[in-house]
């Protein structure tokens, strides 16, 4: 059986011979031993070329990725029904369409052969959208991968991290801002870590250090080098093979001179703020961290609950993430604007007891996300459903 599978990351088209260095779903095309394609590939195609391009293969999958909906209406058609989507983004995301493209949205979920979701609770909802088979399976994580970057508890300064600035809509990050204000000002931690979005760092940095100082961020900003970025992330075009110059993976027994180097750092006092462009240099960083403030209103897969469970980190977020709460049960909040629970939560961690309890629960917890249990549910799948594997009549 030979299986496509498609998103709209900008990796590079082909087998992957071993797991991407990512925290990405993208990972599950490794696992099926599927050929991978990007849509800055598939999009540059004739309908007639697309349709040649997927014709080897019994299986496509598809994520159901509401940012570039005519990329995925484009491969759903050229797919003759030999489709299989997969959740990407928030279970919310279909609001962003429009009207015509909410009824697409439909059509794609019920016409296709399986539905697989990394959002466990909302099984029943797709459910009621399609008769296809619906199945929660999140997607591997190479624990292997981050483990390297762990930093014993003792070694780390009194920091916590945010994943998120203000940039973008769904990401709480306001909230966010002003609990660590809070921890900051009573003096539960005394250093933090923001990493911001690369294309709105400027305008991030400066009104992330204002809401947590009230002071104007006093920066001499190379605006040539930063404008030049912001031009080349908006270009509509295939940017890989420029992506494919500039990555440099580094080893160094210093984490934050490795930080520095592949992002733009800016350090005032205790607060620094990082450009995240690089799961390596992010994860060297993260390491030296006690924290991860996250309070995501987005319904999505947790990454983040991923990240510090095999580091262990404690990640203070809320139950929108499928995975916190099954990571991090005990530090998981039902609302992400209560900022005097987010302080509550911050005063039980500095006991070391609790912390350890809270960490060595998320690294138990992380086996069920391991890339052998993937493969159990997978085969699961496969044995239980031949008909979804079916050669197209």
């Amino acid at each position: 059986m030979r299986l496509a599978f498609t998103s709209r990351r900008p990796f590079h088209d082909g087998l992957l011979e071993q797991p991407l260095p990512e925290n990405d779903q993208v990972n599950m095309a490794y696992m099926f031993g599927a050929e991978y394609f990007s849509f800055f590939t598939l999009k540059k195609l004739s309908s007639v070329q697309l349709v040649q391009k997927l014709e080897p293969y019994d299986i496509i999958f598809i994520p159901l990725d509401v940012r570039d909906i005519e990329t995925v209406k484009l491969i759903v058609g050229a797919s003759n029904g030999r489709y299989i989507i997969y959740s990407e983004g928030g279970i919310a995301d279909y609001q962003l369409l429009s009207p015509a493209d909410q009824w697409h949205y439909l059509q794609i979920l019920r016409q296709a052969r399986a539905v697989f979701l990394y959002w466990e609770k909302y099984l029943p909802f797709f459910q009621t959208i399609t008769s296809s088979p619906v199945f929660y399976l999140p997607y591997p994580f190479f624990v292997d991968k981050v483990k390297p970057f762990q930093q014993p508890l003792a070694d780390r300064p009194n920091r916590f991290s945010l994943p998120a600035g203000l940039a973008g809509g769904s990401r709480n990050g306001l909230c966010s801002l002003l609990a660590a204000r809070r921890l900051l000002d009573e003096n539960l931690f005394t250093e933090v870590d923001c990493w911001l979005a690369p294309a709105n760092f400027r305008q991030d940095a400066e009104a992330t250090y204002q809401i947590l100082t009230d002071r104007p961020l006093q920066v001499a900003w190379p605006t040539a080098r930063l404008g030049l970025r912001k031009w080349f992330l908006k270009l509509p075009i295939d940017y890989r093979p420029l992506l494919k110059l500039r990555r440099v993976f580094k080893s160094d027994s210093h984490p934050e001179a490795v930080a520095s180097a592949d992002t733009a750092t800016v350090q005032q006092g205790p607060i620094t703020l990082l450009r995240r462009h690089n799961w390596s240099a992010y994860l060297q960083r993260l390491g030296h961290n006690r924290l991860v403030l996250d309070l995501n209103n987005r319904p999505t897969v947790g990454r983040n609950a991923l990240d510090c469970a095999a580091l262990g980190i404690p990640c203070l977020s809320t139950d929108y993430s499928d995975l916190q709460v099954k990571l991090f049960p005990q530090v998981t909040l039902p609302d992400g604007w209560d900022i005097p629970e987010v302080v509550r939560y911050g005063s039980l961690l500095q006991d070391h007891g609790f912390y350890a309890e809270v960490t060595q629960e998320a690294a138990r917890n992380l086996q069920e996300f391991l890339p052998e249990r993937f493969m159990e549910r997978f085969n699961k799948i496969l044995t239980e459903y031949p008909e979804i594997w079916e050669p197209a009549k």
